[in-house]
Formats: C-alpha cells, sequence, structure tokens
C-alpha cells in the first residue's frame, strides 16, 4: 500500500471497528486502535519510513504529556493499575499522534486526510440515520456495541461505532468547516461532508454536537472579520471577566443556559465541584470523585461522571497533566496562527484552509467542555493534531521564498511600470478585497487580475506591454 492512502486506511479502521471489538491480553486491552497502532509502527520499520525531525513546540507537549501521565501514575492508590492505564493512553496519543506525524509529509497528504475525513463521513451518517429510524445498531455485530440504542425521551440518539451519542455528533460538528476548507478544491466531496455532517448531528440527538456545530459556524462567520480577529478575541475575554463580576452565578454557568440538551447544569455544577475539591487532585489527580456530585456512574462506587475533556485529564494526572493537554491546544492554535501570516497577501486559498482548520479546533475545544474523548474518536482527534502541525510546519518552512517573491517579483514588476517610477514598493491590496477576488461569500471566485494601488482601493489595469506602446506613439 502507497504512503499516501495509509492515513485512510488507519483512520477507517479505527472510526468503524467500536473500541470493544478488542482482545485482552493478560491485564492489557488491545483495541482495534492499539493493533493498528502496533501494524503503523510496524510498517514504518519494514518501509524504513523514518520520521523526520519533529521541530514544533506541538510534538515536544505530546512527549512530555505522556512522561507527566507516568509519573503521575505513582502518587494514585492503585499504582500498578494506574501506571497500565496511563501507559495505554500514552500509546493510542503518541502512537497515534507521531504516526500521522511521519505520514502526511507535503500538502497533498493533508488534502487527502481532510477528504478522507469527509468520505468516512457519509456511511457514518448512513448507519446513524438507520439507527435513529429503527432504534437498532448495526455496528453490535462488529462487537463491542449494544443492538440497542440508548433514548432520550422518546428519540432515538444514535451513536453508530462510537460508546456515545455525543462523540458521534461531535464528527459531523467538526468535519463541517473541512469541507468548506474543500469546496474550491473538491466540492463533491465537500457537498458530501456538509449533508453527511448536519445529517450526523440531527441523528444524535444531543446539545452537545449542536454547540460544536455552533461554535464552528461562529469560526467561519469570522472569516469576514479576521483582520479584526485580535479585538475581537480580547473583547470576548473581556466581555467574560465582566459577566463573571455581575453574574450571580460564576461564568461558566453560561453553559446551562446555552446547552441544548438539558445537561449543561450538570457540567457547570462539575466545574464548581473541581474548584472546591482542589486541594484533593492539583497534584497527581484523585481517584475519589463519587462526592463531587449528587450521582456517581454504574461502573464504579468512588467516581462520578467527569463529562468535561479537560478536567478528566485533571483527574488522571492533577494540574500537570491537565494544563499539558490544554497547552498542547493552546499551541496547536499559534501554530495556526503563525503559519496563516507566513502566507502573505497573495495565498488566500490555503490561509482560508487553514481558517477552517482552526475553526474545526475550535469545535473541538468547545466539544471538550461536554464529553472526553475515551473511545475511538480519539484516534479522530489526535491525528487531526498531527496533521494540523505536518500543514503548519510546512507553511511555515515556506516563509522565506515567500518573502522573496513578494518582495522580488512583484518589486520588480512595479519597477517595470512607468507609471510607478516615483514609488518602487510593490501594490497591497486589503485582505478584503484580495478575499473578495478569491471567496465570494465565503470566498471562491478567479485569482486577482493586474491592479495597482491607488491608496484606498486595487483598481484594475490594463497590461503593460500595450499601456507603453501607446505612450510610445504618443511622444513619437
Amino acid at each position: 500500500m502507497p504512503r499516501k492512502y495509509a492515513p485512510a486506511a488507519f483512520l477507517g479502521g479505527a472510526i468503524f471497528l467500536p473500541v470493544g471489538a478488542g482482545v485482552m491480553l493478560a491485564s492489557f486491552n488491545l483495541t482495534p486502535v492499539r493493533l493498528l497502532i502496533a501494524t503503523g509502527i510496524l510498517r514504518c520499520i519494514l518501509r524504513r519510513e523514518t520520521p523526520a525531525l519533529f521541530p514544533l513546540a506541538a510534538d515536544r507537549l505530546f512527549a512530555l504529556f505522556a512522561l507527566v501521565a507516568l509519573g503521575t501514575s505513582f502518587f494514585h492508590d492503585d499504582v500498578a493499575g494506574t501506571t497500565v492505564y496511563h501507559v495505554a493512553l500514552s500509546i493510542d496519543i503518541l502512537g497515534t499522534y507521531f504516526l500521522f506525524r511521519i505520514w502526511i509529509g507535503n500538502r497533498q497528504d493533508v488534502l487527502l486526510f481532510l477528504q478522507w475525513i469527509l468520505i468516512f463521513a457519509a456511511p457514518l451518517a448512513l448507519f446513524m440515520a438507520m439507527e435513529f429510524v429503527t432504534g437498532k445498531n448495526l455496528f453490535n455485530f462488529v462487537g463491542g456495541i449494544p443492538v440497542e440504542s440508548a433514548l432520550r425521551g422518546d428519540r432515538v440518539r444514535a451513536r453508530g461505532p462510537f460508546r456515545h451519542a455525543i462523540l458521534a455528533g461531535t464528527y459531523g460538528g467538526v468535519a463541517l468547516p473541512l469541507a468548506i476548507a474543500l469546496w474550491q478544491t473538491n466540492r463533491r466531496i465537500a457537498w458530501i461532508g456538509l449533508v453527511s455532517g448536519f445529517l450526523i448531528v440531527l441523528a444524535s440527538t444531543s446539545g452537545g454536537p449542536v454547540m460544536t456545530l455552533g461554535s464552528v459556524l461562529v469560526a467561519l462567520w469570522l472569516w469576514r472579520y479576521r483582520a479584526r480577529l485580535r479585538v475581537i478575541l480580547w473583547s470576548a475575554v473581556a466581555s467574560l471577566l465582566l459577566l463573571h463580576l455581575i453574574m450571580n452565578a460564576p461564568v461558566w454557568y453560561l453553559i446551562a443556559r446555552v446547552e441544548i440538551g438539558g445537561g449543561g447544569y450538570y457540567r457547570a455544577k462539575l466545574i464548581d465541584s473541581a474548584i472546591k475539591y482542589l486541594n484533593e487532585w492539583w497534584l497527581a489527580g484523585t481517584d475519589a470523585t463519587r462526592h463531587w456530585m449528587p450521582s456517581g456512574v454504574k461502573w464504579s462506587e468512588d467516581a462520578a461522571d467527569i463529562t468535561n475533556g479537560y478536567l478528566s485529564f485533571g483527574v488522571l494526572g492533577g494540574l500537570p497533566l491537565m494544563l499539558t493537554f490544554i497547552g498542547i491546544i493552546t499551541i496547536s492554535f499559534r501554530h495556526l496562527a503563525r503559519a496563516y501570516k507566513c502566507l502573505g497577501h497573495f495565498d488566500e486559498r490555503d490561509k482560508f484552509i487553514v481558517w477552517c482548520i482552526g475553526a474545526s479546533l475550535f469545535g473541538h475545544a468547545v466539544s471538550m467542555m461536554s464529553i472526553r474523548y475515551y473511545d475511538q474518536f480519539a484516534v479522530v482527534f489526535y491525528s487531526f493534531l498531527a496533521v494540523l502541525a505536518s500543514y503548519c510546519q510546512l507553511l511555515m518552512s515556506r516563509e522565506a521564498p515567500q518573502e522573496d517573491y513578494t518582495n522580488g517579483r512583484l518589486a520588480d514588476f512595479a519597477a517595470s511600470d512607468p507609471r510607478n517610477h516615483h514609488n518602487i514598493s510593490p501594490p497591497v491590496p486589503t485582505s478584503h478585497e484580495v478575499s473578495a477576488s478569491v471567496l465570494a461569500g465565503w470566498g471562491f471566485s478567479q485569482p486577482p487580475t493586474q491592479g495597482r494601488w491607488n491608496g484606498s482601493r486595487l483598481v484594475a489595469k490594463p497590461p503593460l506591454r500595450p499601456l507603453i506602446e501607446s505612450r510610445s506613439e504618443g511622444i513619437q
């Protein structure tokens, strides 16, 4: 199998093979994801697909995550069991991340990954729609999934191969901006992704995916105001601080007001309890959270239902592990911002793809306020982070050539125009005018024609050679 198809095979197997379909080897659970990771590592060894340098801060943070997870496991009551679990978790995360960092080597690999995310959304939407109508989950025949679907009132909550409907619905929500990103390059697959994504969110009958979908739509809408993004972000932070001061309840109780589905109050109360009992878990996590909440979980008498993805890492490894995970997401946003700046004024298509990837990452960040990624959906997330890192590394490596192009060829072009003898600087259009020529609405049309900067807007101009000829005739 060629290397460019390895991510598709890995991702497809991870998505459509439920975690419960694995086998037990002593105390180690060989899930399909771990078998795929072992196969991927074996492939890299046999084909000598050696890893390139991993210079990004995100790569180092992933390695630090594994070290922190291993170190904090010794502070729990059941040291042996916790160590095995933390090692298995690190294998899942690091194995997925670094395999995709090895396999994604160029821009075409990035676009293929986005296409496969959307292609896999189509059968997932079909199976979930059938489950929504019949109340029967066909993935029960694969193993690890109950045949009877979960219900909310009298409505079916379809979940497909995933362990929870919120995780299944989140797949559709975070896939939508990736479909928008491919609208220019492959409109057919983009349509498949859009329709499938909306269908997956609806079939899940969950408030979390609806919030995720709303967040990515807001992030995509902000593309129109990207020049003022810094002001918008700081204004949002200031607004949250102001609300925290004037509200009767802490600002995180906004989750209870905006979430659709009724679980918002529980999630807000969970944050309250985590802060209240911070002394129990801040150093290396805790084994007892049942007293945090009025209700617990069926599989343990000592545990509450930790539905917050960030807090779940805090329970596992304290503030060190939770802050490391938050740092991975934060540094991924910073990599996107730096890659965006490296593209300059004349790469609006790549800039829009970067923006859409950022919108999908924002959807993940919002989603983890209501669910932790505890099944094969984690593969979708960590492989996405790996592709994001590889894409940003590629774009940032183009920084020097891009500067040569904009300051070289465009400067020569401007100098050759007799009308610009008093101003050799190349014309620099506003981002709004460039985006209007590349993106109509969402920004898709032909690249801008030749133009010149008149001080307030980009105006079209005739080709240079006829202009010089007409002027030479006038001189004669």
